[in-house]
């Protein structure tokens, strides 16, 4: 060995291991490296898997960890369960416990309750039908000004007079929609 140069002498993994783990609160969470999809990486592998090997032992073949906690940076023994891959997908975030948690869910965004006559079903999925009925009527108002706006701009290009009493009504409808009328006079 040339002079000067010693070995490094590495701390024993499980010191090293102490060192990234955040133990404040229920979940031990993982704050050193990460690996796909939020997991704790550690000794070229999982830091869940090494964390269950520490304090239960090695994981039987065949079987897989599980996070009982659902949070995949908890290194937390506690939170740990070895179980075979078909029960850790069963365990997961399913179809049915997606429908669970949508369940839950008593009223869309825009706060308008889900119930019978209120809500219909599209492909599994629910839809708000005071929230459809105010986007048709939206849509159908913007449609109406877009028409008549065109209709106006027509009739002046063709030197038409516009009847004031209709010109008044459909300037009444641009305010109502929160437009300047007399925006629209420029652009045509």
């Amino acid at each position: 060995m040339p002079k000067g140069v010693f070995p490094r002498k590495l701390k024993p993994a499980s010191e090293r291991f102490e060192r990234f783990v955040d133990r404040s609160g229920d979940c031990h969470l993982w704050t050193g490296g990460k690996a796909g999809k939020g997991y704790g990486s550690f000794n070229n592998g999982y830091a869940h898997r090494f964390a269950y090997e520490q304090s239960k032992g090695a994981i039987p073949d065949g079987l897989v960890i599980d996070h009982l906690c659902r949070v995949h940076a908890c290194v937390n023994p506690d939170h740990l369960e070895a179980v075979t891959n078909a029960e850790n997908i069963r365990r997961g975030v399913s179809v049915e416990r997606t429908r669970m948690r949508c369940a839950e869910i008593k009223s869309c965004p825009k706060g308008h309750e889900y119930n019978e006559a209120n809500t219909r079903l599209i492909r599994g999925k629910r839809h708000c039908k005071e929230c459809t009925r105010i986007a048709v009527k939206n849509y159908d108002e913007r449609n109406r000004v877009k028409r008549m706006l065109a209709a106006r701009a027509y009739r002046e290009k063709l030197g038409i007079k516009p009847d004031p009493r209709k010109r008044a009504k459909a300037d009444a409808m641009l305010v109502a929609l929160g437009m300047q009328p007399d925006l629209f006079d420029e652009a045509a």
